[in-house]
């Protein structure tokens, strides 16, 4: 990056940078966790000089900070296992109800919902880009465009072939005899990077 040809290609000098970035953003967490686990050592040296009484209050603190420190550390764990050629772009996010009918758009309107709290408990940017309402009630099909830090590579986990069951006598009224419905829920991702990269702008990926 300081060469002084380093910007004579910007394609490559972009990609080198994001490269950087997304390095940077695996060490420096990683430096904030040790310091974190120096600091608690530290702290518990302290107290151990502390008179007794103070014990239980130094304690309860460190207690604290322990479960912070952990909660940190589950997270960037996490984020080392999203190491795949796709997993820190954005992505488009489809439900689909296949058979099962009513039922099965009207859990596939609930899924929406649930998925949509879901993407904002991350922190996402989301947006319904296409939808298609149900015969009579829910969604035949919802896609989403998700934008945020490792988007695809949180919501691929997500694609796949769901079967539920329903009782349909929660629709009907209990006090009507009536067979349980199966139905198919289907789930597809296509991964859409935040780069113009050639190689990864279009793939879909199918259960």
């Amino acid at each position: 990056m300081t060469r002084d040809n380093f910007w004579n290609n910007n394609e490559s000098a972009q990609k080198v940078i994001t490269e950087v970035n997304d390095i940077k953003g695996k060490l420096e967490p990683l430096a904030r966790l040790g310091k974190s686990v120096d600091d608690l050592q530290a702290m518990l040296e302290l107290a151990a000089e502390e008179p007794a009484d103070t014990h239980e209050q130094h304690e309860a603190e460190m207690q604290r900070d322990v479960t912070k420190v952990l909660a940190d550390l589950d997270t960037f764990e996490l984020k080392t296992f999203l190491n795949g050629p796709h997993d820190k772009c954005n992505c488009i996010f489809t439900i689909n109800a296949g058979a099962g009918g009513t039922e099965a758009q009207d859990w596939a309107e609930m899924l929406s919902r649930m998925y949509g709290r879901w993407f904002d408990s991350r922190g996402w940017k989301w947006e319904v880009t296409d939808a298609l309402q149900g015969d009579t009630a829910g969604l035949k099909t919802v896609t989403f465009r998700v934008e945020g830090e490792n988007a695809y590579g949180f919501c691929k986990a997500e694609r796949g072939t769901a079967t539920g069951v329903w009782n349909s006598s929660s629709t009907l009224g209990s006090a009507i005899s009536a067979p349980l419905l199966t139905f198919l829920m289907k789930f597809s991702l296509r991964a859409q990077c935040t780069e113009n990269q050639g190689d990864c702008n279009e793939i879909w990926l199918r259960p």
